[in-house]
């Protein structure tokens, strides 16, 4: 097992995420590494949802950079998913910290992207989450009551903090493998598997240039990213 870390900035509604997150997840598992995820609400409970369904500007950028790019890598999704408006996230990632306390973490974590972005389920309803918490073998209604009652609503208000105040996130994806802030994380797992193997083998960080696709406060899209209003 390396001693590299991986941390992954992400949101579950985040197009850029599910879509950098295969290529980095098959290349950090060949090499024997562990991924971090760190949450990030696009979309805080307090500000109006987002309709990305009937947005053609995202619909025509996301045609023109994610669906060419995940095709290559051999995946499949609906961009955007004919969810309106575009779930809020809160529920979901309360509901991954109960997961990760029953050891179901790691799956939940990729099921919120494949519900959303695959099957087009609106990971903003309880019942859906707690139909999923049964799948994974979780007891329903243990799940909804935890999620429900708040007990993890100051962990996740200190996520968002940490990753805005302490990591200076401004958009996801935002990945750092070592101490490289991975500045396009829409790469294939061959380009990140080069990248791990190089920081590897050097020991440090590794400079790179440009900018890359993300979501961010404003919007999705090229060195902006998705954010609180959506993705462009």
């Amino acid at each position: 097992m390396s001693n590299l870390t991986i941390r992954f900035v992400t949101d579950y509604v985040c197009p850029y995420c599910i879509a950098a997150k295969i290529p980095l997840m098959r290349a950090a598992e060949k090499r024997g590494i562990q991924i971090e995820w760190l949450p990030f609400e696009l979309t805080p409970t307090d500000r109006p949802p987002v309709d990305t369904w009937n947005d053609p500007v995202r619909r025509e950028k996301w045609a023109a950079t994610l669906v060419p790019f995940c095709e290559k890598q051999g995946l499949s999704y609906h961009f955007p998913p004919h969810v309106i408006p575009r779930p809020y996230t809160n529920l979901a990632f309360m509901g991954w910290y109960y997961a990760c306390e029953h050891g179901k973490g790691e799956e939940y974590n990729s099921r919120m992207y494949q519900l959303y972005f695959g099957k087009e389920k609106n990971i903003g309803d309880i019942k859906v989450l707690s139909a999923e918490a049964a799948a994974l073998g979780m007891d329903p209604a243990d799940f909804e009551q935890a999620v429900l009652s708040g007990q993890y609503s100051e962990r996740l208000a200190e996520a968002n903090r940490y990753a805005r105040e302490t990591l200076g996130v401004s958009h996801v994806p935002t990945v750092w493998i070592g101490e490289t802030r991975v500045l396009n994380a829409l790469m294939s797992e061959e380009e990140y598997g080069e990248l791990i193997d190089q920081l590897l083998a050097e020991g440090e960080a590794v400079q790179q240039d440009g900018d890359g696709f993300g979501c961010g406060p404003d919007g999705c899209g090229f060195a902006g990213g998705c954010g609180p209003n959506g993705c462009r």
